[in-house]
């Protein structure tokens, strides 16, 4: 029997690794994470593990778009910063 599809928005997304390496902090309420709002609003809101986000979405079968993404402007350690800059990296080609 064919299991039911999991719908995608609605749930806390959080990171656990990016590339090889594992995320962080070690703490998972620190990491950078996302919600997609199941409204017809299609609003994503997150943490990057640095600074706040905020952007739209599309889902159309399997496929997820984000649409431009907006942060606020916080400074962290340079290992923070690089992992924020591939986090956001990845959404921005996630299809």
């Amino acid at each position: 029997m064919p299991s039911k599809p999991v719908s995608v928005t609605g749930v806390d997304w959080v990171l656990t690794r990016i590339g090889s390496e594992a995320a962080r902090p070690e703490e998972v309420k620190g990491r950078p994470r996302f919600w997609l709002d199941p409204s017809k609003d299609r609003r994503v809101t997150g943490h990057t593990g640095v600074n706040a986000m905020t952007g739209t979405y599309e889902q159309s079968g399997g496929a997820l778009q984000f649409g431009p993404l907006k942060t606020t402007r916080r400074a962290a350690s340079p290992d923070l910063m690089q992992q924020e800059a591939a986090f956001l990296g990845a959404l921005k080609k996630a299809a």
